[in-house]
C-alpha cells in the first residue's frame, strides 16, 4: 500500500463511483500485520460500497471537495459528520455455499456407470433422452397416437438450434411440472440419489452390457404377441381346438387391451375374431358328425385347412411382425398354426 496519509484507520477512496469495487487504501505503517488489517478493511469497504443490504453499518463514506472517502473508524465518522455528508455502508450479504450445478453432478455419475466413450455418444444420449421424455408424457396421460402425430409433425419441420431447443425443453418441462403439481428440481435430486446407489449402478451397467447393438431400444423388444404364463399344452402335442382358441384369444387380449390406438392391432383383432369364429363353427360341425349334438352346421370353404389357409395365416403373422427382427419367432407361430389346422383336419375325417 502507498504511504501517503498517516491514519490509524483505513481510508479508502473510491476512484470511480461507476465501478465501486475499485478502490485504493492509504496508510503510513510498515507493520505487516497492520498492512494485512488495512487490506482486509479495504476489501470490506469495497464490498460494502456495492451492497444495499440491511443491518448494522460496517463502514461509512463521507464526501469532501476532493470526492468520496470511506472509513471503518466510527470515531472518524463522528468527527467528520459535522462538516461532511456521511452515508452508512452495509456488509455485502454472504450467500450460502451453492450446491454444484445439477448438470455438473450428473457427469461423474455418467463416467462411473458408462465410461467416457458411451457418456459422450450423442446418438445414445438422444435415444435415452427421448425414451425418458416419452415415459414422462405417457405417465401424464399422452396416448401413443398423439405421440406418433407429434413425431411426424416435428420431423417434418426444419431442424432447430440445439442451445435454443434445450431452453425450450427446460421451460416446457417446468410448465408441465407446474400443471401436474410436480417439483422438477426435487424430482431430479431424488432420481440422481436413487441411481447413484451402488446396487442401482450395477443394474444399469448390466442393462447397458445387454443392450442390443445398433438399436435405439434399451433392451431386446418382446414379441408383439406373448402366450399367457403357465403350462403350455402344445409341448405335449395334445391341445384341443377349444384350448387352442382360448389360449390364442387370451394371449391376444392380454397384449392388446382396449382401447386399441394402433391400426394394425385393429386388423389383427378382426382377423383373430374371424378365425376364432371359424374354428368354433368347425368344432360344432365335428361334434355333430360324432353324434354329440343335434347341430347340423356344415363347414364352408373358409374352414378348410388348405395350404392357402396356412399361407394366409403366415402372411398375416409376418405383417404383424414386420417390425420384429426374429424370423425364428414367426416360424414358430406358423408351425403352431399348421399343427392346429392339421389337428382340425384329422378330427374332421373321423367317423
Amino acid at each position: 500500500m502507498s504511504k501517503q496519509l498517516k491514519l490509524r484507520d483505513v481510508l479508502v477512496r473510491a476512484i470511480d463511483l461507476e465501478a465501486l469495487g475499485i478502490s485504493i487504501a492509504y496508510t503510513m505503517t510498515d507493520d505487516p500485520a497492520r498492512l494485512a488489517e488495512c487490506k482486509r478493511n479495504a476489501e470490506k469497504i469495497a464490498a460494502a460500497l456495492a451492497s444495499d443490504a440491511a443491518g448494522a453499518p460496517v463502514a461509512w463514506r463521507y464526501h469532501t471537495p476532493t470526492g468520496w472517502h470511506a472509513t471503518t473508524d466510527e470515531g472518524k465518522v463522528l468527527r467528520v459528520s459535522d462538516h461532511h455528508e456521511v452515508q452508512p455502508l452495509y456488509a455485502a450479504p454472504v450467500a450460502p455455499a451453492a450446491a454444484a450445478l445439477f448438470q455438473a453432478r450428473v457427469q461423474p455419475w455418467m463416467m462411473e456407470c458408462f465410461g467416457a466413450e458411451i457418456s459422450a455418444d450423442r446418438i445414445e444420449r438422444n435415444h435415452r433422452f427421448f425414451e425418458e421424455a416419452t415415459e414422462l408424457v405417457q405417465a401424464c396421460g399422452m396416448t401413443a397416437s398423439e405421440a406418433h402425430q407429434l413425431v411426424d409433425y416435428t420431423f417434418g419441420r426444419p431442424i432447430g438450434e440445439p442451445a435454443q431447443e434445450v431452453g425450450g425443453v427446460m421451460v416446457t418441462l417446468a410448465a408441465l411440472c407446474l400443471a401436474n403439481g410436480l417439483d422438477m428440481h426435487a424430482a431430479g435430486e431424488t432420481e440422481l440419489a436413487r441411481i447413484s446407489a451402488p446396487e442401482t449402478v450395477a443394474k444399469i451397467r448390466a442393462k447397458q452390457a445387454a443392450k442390443p447393438k445398433h438399436s435405439p431400444l434399451p433392451e431386446t423388444a418382446a414379441p408383439i404377441l406373448k402366450a399367457p404364463e403357465g403350462e403350455d399344452p402344445m409341448k405335449h402335442g395334445d391341445r384341443s381346438i377349444e384350448a387352442s382358441v382360448k389360449r390364442l384369444t387370451d394371449a391376444y387380449c392380454k397384449q392388446q387391451p382396449l382401447p386399441i390406438p394402433d391400426q394394425m392391432a385393429l386388423v389383427w383383432r378382426f382377423d383373430i375374431g374371424r378365425l376364432r369364429n371359424d374354428w368354433i363353427r368347425l368344432n360344432a360341425w365335428q361334434e355333430s358328425v360324432k353324434g354329440n349334438t343335434d347341430a347340423a352346421a356344415q363347414p364352408d370353404e373358409r374352414t378348410t385347412p388348405s395350404d392357402a389357409a396356412i399361407t394366409a395365416c403366415a402372411l398375416l403373422i409376418k405383417g404383424i411382425c414386420m417390425t420384429h427382427p426374429s424370423e425364428e419367432w414367426v416360424s414358430k407361430i406358423e408351425e403352431r398354426i399348421r399343427f392346429m389346422l392339421k389337428q382340425i383336419a384329422m378330427q374332421g375325417d373321423k367317423p
